[in-house]
């Protein structure tokens, strides 16, 4: 092969004024960023991200993504600028039709000669199609780009452009397009559809009351159709009042539901309102758990998640939890499919195993796992052994040995591993917690001395920062009964854009979480105060990273370390340099820290204690820096904004 896609220098596409769909405009007058042009459209075919290279058109790509129900040959579809057109052309042993919410890759055909999926940084099931002549020749013909269907009618028009060497551009959630956030990501998603993912978090106690149902109620008085629920615990009010709100507008809404809390005195009253007004609730009837907290909104989106419908009345909110809502008709269905089977009365092993398990959200590869029968438990244990860099935990509890085992195996392997736990599940002998705090880890709990905390969190990020990131949440705790016998359902979610948010969140209560193995000694007074991403850098300019002394005293760099979230830990220096208060250290890229757009940078000790971090790392515009507006604010919470480069200044 004569390149790799994520090694090549990128390329921001500059706009140019369209004329029509085949007229020229070869002079470029607008120097803003791309605009989609959704006029004229009628297909389901989107074009979300494009990189033309005119120095080297083996890097070129279209990406591109089906916004339908069904799916797509894209053999039947042609990329035309201009009076340009080439025809989509399948490749041996790739597939060329996409499924509904699936992201597709377009690239040149002298790289389909010899296709390497890994090489090219593109996700190993990805849909991977070539163009019948030169794609790199087409999309430097600097005029609108637009996606054909087999009656000739446009699916998608874009901008098309010329470039400078930098980055793709990628569509926005707003419509348009800009300079993509992450350099270039053939086959990865972005930020593509604002709506298609919603991620929720219940945060006590900075958020004093709970923020989760409010927004379920909006989901819940959306519907039109049905509510298929599969929810453990019913008895928040207001979110039983919305039920009976849907029902009375005649929706179709159906229950499954635990025993153990459909016969508790304080739940009955609230599953009574629901059958009162129509709606009928199944419970499993056995002394296993209806764990599950899924609901199906009108055969097309599912919420789900670790948040139980519980009230806080009187008291004050502590639960400490997540949920997500996704539109994909694909997921509800898989999901509609175990609905029924418990609305019919078969829980636990009496299910059938689900025979399919993929769905794809605006270009996110869901997997969905059902309990017992779908065997969780080596989804979870192939999940966790596949962490190359990084494994970060939430967890209310854990006590699955084998899980265990394979946490330790990959921090043996030099991963870094962190955790949090509910407190009141840590003192066991048989807990995780207690044999990861014995081989050192960093585990953590609620600060006893703050407000009580219901840690209920059930969720991994692995390897956050990378292009393979995965979320591993949904209703399980990582015990054996949640694997074994329990009705349940599992999420392996595998998008970055989502990794960073659920890694965000679960750094909120480990920053403030105690642990016996949670330095007591105050970290170095240093922050990553500027950072020049290699993507960023003008030609002759080199791409850097600072540090800032924010405190009083002295500090030798040798004793810090730099890596990228998934990349190689290098010493800052590698003899004693002492950075004065106040001043500023400046560390040249290397090639084995090579400050890629995108990648979070961590500051650490030779303890492996974290000092500072970027997490915000973003294209900050060409020869433009990401500069720490404020050097004292924490990490979490930190916000940084494009500069001009000032190194050690």
């Amino acid at each position: 092969m004569r390149c790799q896609l994520p090694h090549l220098l990128p390329a921001i596409f500059l706009v140019t004024a369209c004329i029509g769909d085949g007229g020229r405009d070869d002079v470029e007058h607008d120097r803003s960023w791309g605009k989609a042009d959704d006029t004229a459209v009628s297909g389901v075919l989107r074009i979300t991200e494009v990189l033309a290279h005119p120095a080297n058109r083996d890097a070129v790509f279209v990406e591109l993504l089906d916004v339908g129900d069904d799916r797509v040959d894209l053999t039947d579809y042609t990329l035309s600028v201009g009076e340009s057109r080439s025809e989509l052309r399948a490749i041996d042993s790739h597939a060329h039709v996409i499924e509904p919410g699936q992201l597709a890759v377009v690239i040149d055909p002298d790289v389909a000669r010899e296709l390497d999926l890994a090489a090219l940084g593109l996700p190993a099931d990805s849909v991977v199609v070539t163009t019948e002549h030169d794609l790199g020749a087409l999309l430097g013909e600097s005029q609108q780009l637009i996606v054909r269907d087999d009656s000739d009618a446009a699916t998608d028009k874009a901008d098309a452009t010329t470039s400078l060497q930098l980055v793709a551009v990628e569509r926005t959630r707003e419509g348009g397009f800009a300079p993509s956030a992450y350099g270039s990501s053939p086959g990865l998603r972005n930020a593509i559809r604002g709506d298609a993912i919603q991620l929720f978090f219940a945060r006590p106690p900075e958020h004093t009351d709970d923020r989760i149902a409010p927004e379920l109620a909006k989901v819940i008085d959306s519907a039109t159709v049905s509510l298929d629920c599969a929810f453990f615990q019913v008895k928040n009010h207001d979110l039983i009042a919305a039920f009976v709100r849907a029902a009375q507008r005649g929706v179709r809404v159906r229950f499954v539901t635990d025993t153990t809390y459909f016969t508790h005195p304080d739940y009955i009253a609230g599953y009574q309102q629901l059958i009162a007004a129509g709606i009928p609730v199944i419970a499993d009837q056995r002394s296993a758990l209806m764990h599950s907290k899924f609901m199906v909104v009108d055969g097309r989106s599912v919420w789900t998640g670790s948040y139980n419908l519980v009230a806080h009345e009187n008291r004050a909110f502590d639960h400490a939890d997540n949920a997500l809502y996704l539109r994909s008709k694909k997921l509800a269905e898989l999901h509609t499919r175990q609905f029924e089977q418990m609305f019919a009365g078969r829980f636990g092993k009496a299910k059938a195993p689900s025979r399919e398990h993929r769905a794809y959200v605006d270009g996110v590869a869901v997997d969905v796992y059902f309990a017992p029968t779908d065997s969780l438990k080596d989804r979870m244990l192939e999940a966790v052994s596949s962490a190359r860099f990084s494994a970060h935990f939430a967890t209310f509890s854990f006590y699955q040995r084998e899980l265990l085992a394979a946490v330790v195996s990959v921090q043996q392997r030099g991963a870094e591993v962190r955790g949090m736990f509910d407190g009141t599940t840590t003192t066991q002998s048989n807990s995780a917690f207690v044999a990861l705090a014995a081989t050192g880890t960093d585990v953590r709990t609620a600060d006893r001395a703050a407000p009580y905390l219901f840690f209920h969190n059930k969720y991994f990020v692995l390897d956050y920062g990378t292009a393979h990131a995965t979320v591993a949440t949904g209703s399980p705790n990582f015990s054996e009964s949640a694997y074994k016998i329990n009705d349940e359902a599992l999420y392996l979610i595998r998008d970055r854009g989502i990794a960073a948010e659920y890694y965000e969140a679960y750094r909120y209560f480990y920053d403030a979480g105690v642990g016996p193995n949670k330095p007591t000694t105050a970290p170095p007074p240093v922050v990553i105060s500027e950072v020049m991403h290699r993507e960023s850098a003008a030609p002759g300019e080199a791409a850097f990273i600072e540090l800032a002394n924010i405190g009083t005293t002295a500090v030798d760099a040798s004793t810090l370390h730099l890596a990228a979230r998934g990349g190689v830990r290098v010493a800052v220096s590698g003899h004693s340099v002492l950075i004065e208060p106040g001043a500023r250290f400046v560390i040249a890229a290397r090639p084995e820290l090579p400050l890629a757009v995108g990648t979070p940078l961590v500051l650490s000790t030779g303890a492996n204690q974290i000092v500072s971090t970027c997490e915000a790392s973003r294209f900050a515009g060409p020869g433009m820096s990401l500069a720490r507006e404020d050097l004292g604010a924490p990490d979490r919470v930190s916000t940084w904004a494009a500069a001009v480069p000032s190194p050690g200044e």
